[in-house]
């Protein structure tokens, strides 16, 4: 029988069976088979709702339902399915009345009889031709038939009829399939599948001859549905895809509302009717007017979503709703809500994307951005605008959410481009909130322009709250304000939450002024906070490449901001972090360029924030492992530097230059190299493990270093393990207060501490330096100046340098001016509770033309204030002070240095009087071999329990202090 392949099939079909027996007998004389004939007749016509017009030009008025030669009948035994024959059709084929011929199961009490036909598959269908139903399959049977002489059929299918009026006779005639597809609400604000049609929600007509029968314009396509009764759930819509490739619209989409209450029946022609003359305009329900997301405009071709310039309209919202993905190829895109009215730009939108995909649209969806856009991608958009979504986001209360970039590109050669959104404008007052942007994503995107470019959004002039949004792939190329994430924001009081800078290629050029370059941002302005927010991944990581800067200007890079004067934070558990691979162009040592692994220039708070750096190849001055100069009362505390940095000057390995501010709980393990320039004069000085260069007013408090810092060259000044250089102004007060440094100096030259390298006051600086340590080994014969604490103390008449309960634990080795806790003191300090438990103190240069070294200081100021001061009563000693010339000292254990003060002036280790003016004074401090170090320091020196643990257990060294 002929085939159904539609949505419905409908047929009520009565067969007449008449059975004429002749029986026979076999050749051994038993009972042979019985050969039965059975007459089926099928009902005269299955009739169709019609379409107006209606059927006309040879297309059928109804499906008449004929037996055709292939068709056949399965008798089955109905207690036992597996034992069954087939009957042959032996006459009325091509009519609706046929006989089959067949010999029963034998011994049956009861029969099961079904039409045999080729497997329906629901999901793919075929028809001849439009308006042919000749393909249609009938589906049929009865079961527990007794006599086979009166059978109805009381199982059938059913067809959908599918009735639709296209734009014009061409269009009909170069469909050459139709795709339907069966939603329902979720009640949730999205939808799911409408199993309607059978197990599945989508059905599939492929037109073998396409062609427009009637030449009117209407098609009439049929599918065979599977046996029973289908319930529509309430709400079911169709999605319905009329497939003409090589027409100037290539696919036609509408979206049918089918009533509640409503069931495919079996054994009818359910007729769907469809008017899609429109569909070049814009998808729509017959009540869509675009006035609420109920009644949204339904976009799901390029037609209809070029259409959308025409349904926005002046000063009231329209809302929109993608039904299909939309391949833009070939159309020429205008970008929305470019025309500005009344000095605003008046067109609102809300876009719901419903999870769909736009593609190659070929410049910016909008121009101003007013109203809403959420769930949709923007696929394949090359534009030479300033953004893939918007160039500019105006006013406020607008909000975007879950929409993704990919695979773009933004070539603009001016200033203020983003992958998502360029430029977002101040709103009608500081207080409002211009955009709300959440769970957005620009992957594999490549952005570049100048001035102002960022990998999301290039500059947010404007309050804004953003959120869960990433950048991943792609190359961002910018020019004085560049960010992976951002590249640069107003002073409003914006907050930036969860937001990802995955992975990128970030680089930067700037012609005639300094950076702003970061991996995240560029410039951070005061009143905006960040909180959780990441930069970068081991791999494929974030790279952040600087050509040469301007002349006479500085980078002010870093790993996440290239200028920070707000707020980086964590959000919740979440801390912020980068872990980034820097490089420059800059090749002058001498030259400030301000680059840190986290933030390169600072004066906000940064807190519970990680950098992870690898910058082996920087050259110049200010360079840190987490900033590069800090100043005007930055705030950093509970953050954490490590990975790999180098430099030429001002290097640490935390901070390269501490002008202003306060650090606390802050931590470096960063291995810092040297990095010569290609100037003259640029030998390397002031590196430290933790800070370059302290200047002005600084706190560091309970911060820590664990860096190896290694530096070969023979002019080399003030290194130290934790500071490089302590050098403060007037009335400026640094202080480092329970700080501490345990890693490696691999230094081959003078002028090197293993805490702080030098500490040179100016005027009425004030330098304080309390409850510290650290226990570096500052190995080699040679070199001025090498101290177990500190290297050189040279401050300037009227500055204060106090160093009081620290002590210094590693092996110190020199040539002159060695020192266990100092090594060249050459102006006034104070010195008090501090101890020298070094094993070994060699100073190797040990004849009168050199400077004298000693147990606790090498070279002492006369009249400094030294106070109980202790060496470590096993310590090994080569010093020279004057007439011990070429003599390894071995202190007695009961040699008691008096205490130091004005009024009590230096003596050499025996007892002679120390000139102010020689450079032969070294102190010994005092001895006590009856108390270990725990003991001495918790007793004798008075260290506070509070700040001290006195529990042991340094590094495996069970007899040394540590901090809390």
């Amino acid at each position: 029988m002929k085939q159904y392949t539609g949505i419905l099939l409908a047929a009520l079909a009565v067969i007449a069976l008449s059975a004429a027996c002749n029986k026979e007998t076999s050749v051994d004389g038993s009972p042979a088979a019985e050969t039965v004939s059975i007459t089926a007749t099928l009902s005269d016509v299955l009739t169709k709702v019609d379409f107006t017009p209606s059927y006309s030009d040879g297309k059928p008025a109804g499906i008449a339902l004929t037996w055709a030669d292939t068709d056949k009948l399965i008798v089955a035994d109905h207690a036992n399915p597996a034992s069954y024959s087939e009957f042959e059709l032996t006459g009325g084929s091509g009519t609706n009345s046929a006989v089959f011929s067949g010999t029963p199961p034998v011994g049956a009490a009861s029969y099961d009889v079904s039409v045999v036909h080729a497997d329906v598959t629901i999901a793919s269908q075929i028809q001849p031709a439009d308006g042919d139903a000749s393909g249609l399959q009938f589906i049929a049977s009865r079961k527990n038939v007794t006599d086979l002489t009166t059978i109805d059929f009381d199982e059938t299918g059913s067809v959908l009829a599918l009735t639709a009026k296209m734009p014009s006779t061409a269009i009909a005639a170069a469909v050459k399939s139709v795709d339907i597809k069966a939603m329902q609400p979720d009640g949730q604000g999205g939808e799911v599948a409408a199993n309607i049609f059978g197990s599945g929600n989508t059905l599939g007509i492929t037109i073998t001859t396409p062609g427009d029968a009637g030449s009117d314009g209407i098609l009439h396509l049929f599918a065979t549905l599977p046996v029973g009764d289908a319930a529509v759930p309430a709400g079911t819509t169709l999605l319905v895809h009329f497939n003409a490739p090589g027409t100037d619209h290539t696919v036609y989409t509408r979206y049918v509302e089918l009533g509640s209450g409503l069931a495919l029946t079996a054994g009818k022609c359910n007729t769907v009717n469809i008017n899609a003359t429109q569909s070049a305009t814009h998808a729509g329900l017959t009540s869509c007017d675009g006035s609420t997301a109920a009644k949204a405009y339904l976009i799901g071709d390029k037609y209809q979503l070029k259409a959308v310039h025409d349904l926005m309209v002046n000063d009231a919202k329209k809302y929109f709703k993608m039904v299909d993905d939309v391949d833009m190829t070939g159309m020429t895109w205008t970008h929305l809500n470019k025309d500005k009215v009344n000095n605003v730009y008046p067109k609102a939108v809300d876009f719901n994307g419903n999870n769909k995909t736009i593609s190659y649209l070929g410049k910016d969806m909008f121009y101003v951005l007013k109203g809403s856009v959420y769930d949709l991608t923007l696929d394949h958009t090359t534009t030479s605008q300033r953004g893939i979504l918007a160039e500019y986001i105006q006013g406020s209360g607008n909000v975007v959410t879950n929409v993704k970039v990919t695979n773009g590109s933004i070539d603009y050669t001016s200033t203020n481009a983003g992958g998502l959104i360029g430029y977002i404008n101040n709103g009608t007052s500081a207080n409002d909130v211009a955009a709300t942007i959440t769970d957005c994503t620009v992957s594999n995107t490549n952005v570049k322009a100048t001035g102002v470019v960022g990998g999301v959004i290039g500059f947010a002039d404007a309050k804004v709250i953003v959120s869960g949004c990433k950048y991943s792939g792609g190359t961002i190329t910018g020019g004085r304000y560049t960010g992976g994430f951002v590249g640069s924001t107003g002073n409003f009081a914006s907050t930036f939450t969860n937001c990802q800078v995955e992975s990128a290629a970030i680089s930067a050029e700037v012609t005639n002024n300094d950076y702003r370059a970061g991996g995240f941002i560029g410039q951070l302005q005061k009143k905006v906070t960040v909180k959780g927010c990441k930069v970068g991944t081991k791999s494929p990581g974030v790279s952040l490449t600087l050509s040469a800067p301007a002349s006479g200007k500085v980078y002010n890079a870093g790993g996440f901001a290239g200028v920070a004067y707000g707020t980086i934070t964590k959000n919740g558990d979440t801390w912020s972090g980068a872990d980034v691979t820097i490089t420059s162009g800059n090749t002058d040592g001498n030259a400030q360029v301000n680059i840190g692994g986290f933030v390169g220039y600072n004066t906000g708070k940064i807190e519970y924030s990680d950098a992870y750096v690898t910058a082996e190849s920087l050259v110049g001055s200010h360079i840190g492992g987490f900033v590069g100069f800090a100043l005007e009362n930055s705030v950093i505390e509970n953050c954490t530097a490590s990975g790999e940095i180098s430099g030429t000057r001002k290097t640490g390995g935390f901070v390269g230059v501490a002008q202003e501010g306060s650090f606390t709980e802050c931590e470096a393990s960063t291995d810092i190299s040297w990095k010569d320039g290609s100037t003259g004069n640029d030998h390397p000085s002031d590196f430290g493990g933790f800070v370059g260069e302290v200047t002005q007013t600084v706190n560091l408090t309970k911060c820590r270093a664990e860096t190896d810092l290694s530096i070969i060259d023979a002019e080399t000044e003030n290194v130290g393990g934790f500071a490089g250089l302590i050098s403060t102004v007037s009335e400026k007060t640094a202080t480092i207060s329970r700080c501490w440094f345990d890693g490696s100096l691999n230094i081959a030259a003078s002028w090197r501490g293993g805490f702080i390298g030098s500490i040179a006051a100016h005027s009425d600086g004030i330098v304080v330096i309390e409850n510290c340590y650290a226990r570096p080994n500052l190995m080699g014969d040679s070199g001025t100046g090498r101290g177990g604490l500190i290297s050189k103390i040279d401050s300037e008449k009227g500055a204060v340098v106090t160093v009081d309960c620290c002590y210094a634990a590693g092996i110190v080795h020199g040539g002159e001016a060695v020192g266990g806790v100092v090594g060249f003191m050459n102006s006034p300090a104070t010195i008090t509770n501090c101890a020298a438990w070094n094993i070994q103190v060699m100073g190797y240069f040990n004849t009168s033309n050199f400077l004298s070294s000693g147990a606790v200081i090498g070279v002492a100021w006369p009249t400094a204030t030294l106070t109980d001061n202790y060496r470590n009563p096993s310590m090994d000693l080569l010093a020279y002070w004057g007439t011990n010339a070429n003599s390894t000292i071995n202190l007695s254990t009961s040699f008691q240095h008096p205490d130091v003060s004005d009024s009590a002036p230096l003596t050499d280790p025996d007892g002679a009087a120390v000139s102010s003016n020689s450079g032969m004074r070294p102190y010994q401090g005092k001895c006590d071999a009856s108390k270990t170090f725990l003991e001495l320091a918790s007793t004798t020196l008075g260290w506070s329990s509070e700040i001290w643990d006195f529990t042991g257990g340094f590094f495996g060294w069970d007899e040394f202090p540590t901090l809390k």
